[in-house]
């Protein structure tokens, strides 16, 4: 019972994570108990639920998660930079449409407006804090067992601000990581319709310009070379598989 005394004393994820699973259950369902009927800690209680869901997500769900909060705090600091509003839309493995819409508005502090834009269990607009809105979402992925794989921003100019393309894949991050190095260095071969031949002449320029014995930079070359043998050599995309739902 250490493990647990010692979430008492300090109760982050970490000391929740060290409680053996079936007393994490108990402490779970005595913190639904507890935010259902209304009666109790009801801070202890949110906690004690974030850190039981989060614990028993897959990686590519707290993934998603991560790059959820990364966008909400991303809304917050462009609002208050520009008058321009920026919606933040949240994309999972299984629809095209996005599921959610996001914006923030400066005038309520860390309150977000959440707009159902596709299937989900909003009816309507929704006005939370920045902790009931992860706390919110976590629930939502949970109870639909969905992974985030991709979430966007864009300014009310309709200009792309920001996207991140998270958990979706299993298994493939050195993938996606030399596909987004390949699409830096002028290489465009990112999806299944990638030109191979074309990819592989516009590579053999570039091991050319940065070869260390020609003065070029020898991290780049060496990873240029590792990413030909992903990306053309081993076709890493077409084996990429979507996470399981």
């Amino acid at each position: 019972m250490e493990e647990l005394v010692d979430f008492c004393d300090d109760p982050t994820s970490d000391t929740f994570n060290n409680i053996a699973h079936e007393i994490q259950l108990m402490l779970y369902n005595g913190a639904q108990y507890v935010l259902r009927n209304d009666k109790g800690d009801e801070d202890i209680s949110k906690k004690i639920s974030r850190f039981y869901k989060g614990s028993h997500m897959s990686p590519p769900q707290k993934r998603g998660i991560k790059a959820l909060l990364v966008g909400l705090r991303l809304l917050i600091r462009i609002r208050e930079e520009t008058e321009q509003i920026a919606r933040l839309k949240v994309y999972t493995s299984t629809q095209r449409s996005p599921i959610f819409s996001i914006w923030y508005e400066k005038d309520l502090p860390l309150q977000f407006f959440i707009k159902q834009t596709s299937k989900s269990d909003i009816n309507k607009e929704l006005l939370l804090h920045l902790d009931n809105a992860i706390d919110y979402f976590i629930d939502f992925v949970w109870r639909h067992n969905l992974t985030i794989n991709k979430i966007t921003i864009k300014t009310d100019t309709t200009k792309l601000f920001y996207t991140e393309d998270v958990g979706v894949f299993w298994g493939s991050e050195d993938c996606i990581k030399c596909r987004k190095t390949f699409k830096k260095y002028g290489i465009d071969c990112m999806d299944r319709n990638c030109d191979y031949d074309l990819a592989l002449k516009k590579l053999r320029k570039l091991f050319l310009r940065y070869h260390p014995d020609k003065g070029g930079d020898s991290d780049i070359f060496d990873l240029l070379h590792q990413c030909r043998e992903r990306v053309l050599d081993d076709r890493c995309y077409d084996n990429i598989r979507h996470a399981p739902e």
